[in-house]
């Protein structure tokens, strides 16, 4: 009700303005003021719109771990030796407990369609278990005394389904497969730890070579049914895919290039290509900035900084920026001032942000905001 009143009086505001001034020039002047005054409104919608900052206790607060949905945010906080995450509604305030154990928790992360949350815990004798849970809270699945540490790679195609790297004591580790549906857990005779899914059955990776260390490899698709590997794409730095069977592979012209190259694949089919200044790390890790794509407009999202330079030496802000992977347009939305972690909301509106994700980007308006108070 608030939103429509508000759309009301400007409109009467900017009606009634152009009705008093009968000179070009007044009109102008005064249309322009109230431009910016709709854009004061605007800004303060946000604010009105939810319930933010959250009253959180600074001691207790962990960080703002997920989405569950495109209004709730997954808090994690630590009372009294639990570990709590709660639901909380941005529009409305409401929290809610979702999940708490006597175990520290380390990480939260979804599927694609937000019906999964994959919860990573350590035990003081280092089983590190890892839950299932839906949304409902309840546990479906629990995995304990296989690994140490993981890493978890959601199917976009399936939302029950996920391959697991299992991190074991002496630089070992082993690759699973689950599927949460049928409780199966098989693991696969893969020796790799980054996987990216092509489509519902078949996984990629990067085949590094032993003989000759490089900072290119080629990529190489698994049928995980039939169990055959082929190579994909030639030489490239590095690679991620997202749904619809989007691949982004990224390369450069030379390790001196101060722009890398994405090249954007649909099916195996070039779409589109985008350059991003390079942070040079002088090391074996090529820089790559935080990204987020929306499946649903096609739109990419990054962290770009201003110029290519030195990663440790950058002291800029970075901009978010969105490229349009259909018609080829980049566009600015808001400087930061961190290279920083960005989730997207699963409506596309709202953007995460930072090391605890404690601000809120609006897409929209393209204002930032503070959740934590």
């Amino acid at each position: 009700m608030k939103s429509k009143s508000l759309f009301f009086v400007i409109t009467f505001l900017i009606i009634f303005s152009v009705g008093c001034y009968t000179n070009d020039e007044g009109i102008t002047q005064h249309t322009l003021k109230n431009v910016n005054l709709i854009e004061k409104k605007l800004d303060l919608l946000t604010e009105t719109e939810l319930q933010i900052p959250l009253q959180v206790n600074p001691y207790s607060f962990v960080e703002i771990s997920e989405w569950y949905d495109s209004d709730t945010v997954l808090l994690l906080k630590d009372e009294n030796a639990i570990s709590y995450i709660n639901k909380v509604n941005l529009k409305t305030g409401e929290i809610s407990n979702f999940f708490q154990t006597e175990e520290p928790i380390f990480s939260v992360e979804t599927n694609y369609d937000h019906s999964y949350f994959a919860i990573q815990t350590s035990t003081y004798d280092l089983s590190s278990p890892l839950y299932f849970i839906n949304s409902e809270g309840q546990m479906v699945y629990k995995l304990t005394d296989i690994g140490e540490e993981y890493s978890l790679f959601w199917s976009p195609y399936n939302s029950e389904e996920l391959i697991i790297i299992s991190f074991l004591p002496d630089w070992e580790f082993d690759v699973y497969q689950l599927n949460l549906s049928e409780g199966k857990l098989a693991q696969l005779n893969l020796d790799h730890t980054y996987f990216q899914w092509l489509t519902k059955d078949e996984v990629a990776f990067l085949e590094w070579s032993s003989l000759a260390p490089s900072f290119f490899a080629p990529i190489y698709k698994h049928n995980l049914l039939t169990n055959k590997t082929e190579e994909l794409l030639e030489e490239v730095l590095a690679f991620f895919t997202f749904g619809e069977n989007v691949l982004v592979a990224i390369s450069v012209e030379s390790l001196e290039a101060e722009q890398s190259i994405y090249q954007f694949y649909q099916n195996q089919d070039l779409i589109a290509q985008l350059e991003i200044p390079t942070l040079n790390t002088y090391s074996e890790q090529w820089w790559i900035p935080f990204h987020e794509y929306d499946d649903h407009k096609h739109f990419f999202y990054y962290l770009s900084p201003m110029y290519s330079g030195d990663f440790f030496g950058y002291n800029d802000p970075f901009e978010l920026t969105q490229f349009n992977v259909e018609t080829g347009t980049v566009e600015k939305i808001i400087d930061v001032d961190l290279q920083a972690p960005i989730k997207l909301s699963p409506d596309g509106r709202w953007m995460l942000y930072g090391n605890q994700f404690e601000w809120l980007i609006d897409l929209s308006n393209k204002t930032v905001h503070s959740l934590i108070e």
